[in-house]
């Protein structure tokens, strides 16, 4: 009986203890799960209380409160990028971060891991987002809005197959500004990482079992000019095991002879008596037809054979080098260059890595004018794009290896014009119309790929007018192209006089002009993208019986690279006053002793609003 009491004791006590492991093992998997749901929260909360509020950062909606890109050699000798990615927003992301496409290369893989969204405050998870599959082995997700403010936290990973190579490009700065940047890359020891970056500093190292690991790190990013005038190239970091330039231009030269032999659906458009014509046909096709999709990434490359798309889409870079291929077959003269995405050192990095894109300069059978060509989303075909405008392309010949730089256009051909046509009424209210004009390199402004022209030149004109009495009345711009550029007319309406008794003191109509500002701001020798001129001008129609008191004191400045012209017309019969300010910037390149110079004339600029006309009544 004792026996089997105690038989049934050291059972039950076995059974006990089973279930006590059990709820131990239990809790400690809960507790692993908790620690794992909770370490985003966590990541969250410090970047919420070190970064600037949302409300710090004007006209904007969403900040990149982290991001985070690690690279590493995989044991078959493929790359694996993995990245992390903690959004601030309101509301909604901005049009072009709403939609993320991940895209697969041929012989890899990519995936998201973790696609979250979490409230501000409280950090609960209101949402795991879900993934479709895309066409080209990638995924898609789209991120709904929510209400109030709320935190995007994705993680992704992909794999891109290599030959024991370990080259990648990394942009420094986006179109949202961003509080940390932190970039990884790990190698075999004893391995040379070669790399080369601006707005990015030197890396930290350390050696981890067997590995090398070098990381950067960045905090407090503005986002990407909208008009960028200073000549400083994309703020990028690019890395690999190899350098040379040679090298790195003989690994595309590879890329563009793979490309000799066209798709169906082009070729078959290539017949015909008039080649000039065929080939301008070719090039609009592949610039803004069925060929282009937004989604693909512009670099992205596909050898033509096997599985290669012959109907489309295809990626910005296929298209260009396509476009080669199929000029070259109508007699057309094209030569591939390449424009760099980082600055071009003695021993660069080499690999795809070191290019922004291929671009053809060609001219027709009929040896026409020459002009540059690349497949970019905006491109008028016919003309050198805007953003190439002082640009330095490479190529290579043999071993040797060519450059040319892409003319600057003078300051005349490269315009901002603002013109307003304006009624004022007595008290000191105005109503008309706003014409923008962006000539040359100006228009690279509306040269982008995200968004209509439409939805870009809505934001322009809100941007320029931002502060100004007209920021709350603007109407709907109307935007048009021509081979001179783009012309923007929107209706503006806003208070731009003070009223006091008989007198009406009225302000000058002006706008801010993109760039401008960070010009002022910089330090040193100054070199611009290219020459470029500001033309301000406004017509005003006086209220009935108001005369002008006393006209505006204006100077202008003749000497030097930088002439400034203003003048003012007082036409009593027509009861209107007309004014207009022209400022030359007839150089891209400033030393130090020249820089005082093109800031005065620049300032002239900003200070072209704080003019005003003393007004009364007769």
């Amino acid at each position: 009986m004792n026996r089997m009491i105690q038989a049934e004791s050291g059972k039950a006590g076995k059974i006990a203890g089973g279930i006590s492991l059990c709820i131990i093992f239990l809790a400690l998997m809960i507790s692993l799960a908790s620690a794992a749901a909770n370490e985003p929260r966590q990541e969250i909360q410090r970047l919420l209380e070190e970064a600037p509020s949302l409300a710090s950062y004007p006209a904007r909606t969403a900040v990149v409160l982290s991001r985070s890109v690690a690279n590493r050699l995989l044991a078959d000798g493929s790359m694996e990028r993995r990245s992390r990615w903690i959004i601030l927003f309101s509301g909604s992301l901005p049009g072009g971060w709403q939609t993320w496409r991940l895209t697969a290369p041929d012989g890899g893989s990519a995936r998201f891991l973790r696609a979250e969204l979490y409230s501000v405050p409280g950090m609960a998870m209101t949402a795991r987002l879900e993934t479709s599959a895309s066409g080209e082995g990638g995924e898609v997700l789209q991120i709904p809005s929510s209400p109030g403010e709320s935190v995007l936290y994705i993680e992704a990973i992909q794999t891109f197959p290599r030959r024991f190579e370990l080259d990648d490009l990394v942009r420094v700065e986006l179109d949202l500004p961003q509080w940390e940047l932190l970039v990884d890359v790990s190698v075999p020891q004893g391995s040379r990482l070669n790399w080369a970056g601006s707005g990015i500093g030197q890396p930290e190292r350390f050696q981890e079992k067997g590995l090398e690991r070098f990381s950067w790190s960045a905090k407090n990013l503005p986002p990407l000019s909208t008009m960028p005038l200073l000549d400083r190239g994309n703020p990028t970091l690019g890395f690999s095991l190899k350098n040379g330039l040679g090298l790195s231009l003989r690994y595309v030269g590879e890329l563009e002879k793979a490309f000799s032999r066209l798709p169906k659906r082009l070729s078959s458009r290539l017949s015909g008596k008039n080649p000039e014509k065929a080939g301008m046909l070719l090039l609009a096709d592949l610039t803004t037809g069925e060929s282009r999709d937004a989604g693909l990434p512009g670099e992205w490359v596909r050898i033509p054979a096997g599985g290669f798309p012959e109907d489309g889409p295809w990626s910005e870079w296929e298209r260009t080098l396509l476009a080669a291929s199929g000029l070259k077959s109508l007699g057309w003269s094209v030569r591939t260059w390449w424009l760099p995405a980082m600055p071009v050192l003695a021993e660069p990095p080499a690999g795809a890595a070191l290019w922004a894109g291929p671009v053809l300069e060609v001219s027709s059978s009929k040896g026409g004018q020459p002009f540059f060509f690349t497949a970019k989303t905006g491109t008028v075909v016919g003309k050198t794009p805007s953003f190439l405008y002082g640009a330095t392309l490479y190529r290579l010949d043999g071993e040797t290896v060519l450059k040319t730089k892409i003319p600057e256009g003078s300051a005349s051909q490269n315009r901002l014009s603002a013109k307003w046509q304006l009624q004022l009424d007595e008290a000191g209210f105005a109503r008309g119309k706003l014409l923008i004009q962006l000539k040359g390199g100006w228009d690279s402004v509306l040269r982008n790929p995200e968004g209509s022209l439409a939805e870009r030149a809505n934001g322009l004109v809100r941007e320029m007018l931002s502060g100004t009495p007209f920021a709350s009345g603007i109407g709907e711009p109307r935007v048009s192209e021509s081979g001179n550029g783009i012309e923007i007319l929107a209706p503006v309406e806003g208070l731009l006089g003070i009223a006091s008794q008989k007198d009406l003191l009225v302000r000058f109509p002006a706008q801010n002009v993109p760039g401008i500002r960070e010009v002022l701001e910089e330090t040193g020798r100054i070199k611009l993208k290219f020459p470029f001129s500001v033309k301000q001008e406004f017509s005003l129609d006086l209220p009935k019986g108001f005369r002008v008191l006393e006209p505006p004191s204006l100077r202008g400045k003749s000497a030097g690279k930088t002439p400034v012209e203003e003048t003012f017309r007082n036409n009593e019969k027509k009861a209107r006053v007309e004014a207009e300010q022209l400022v030359t910037v007839s150089a891209s390149v400033f030393d130090e002793n020249e820089v005082q110079s093109l800031k005065d004339s620049l300032a002239q600029v900003l200070r072209w609003a704080t003019n005003s006309i003393p007004l009364r009544r007769r």
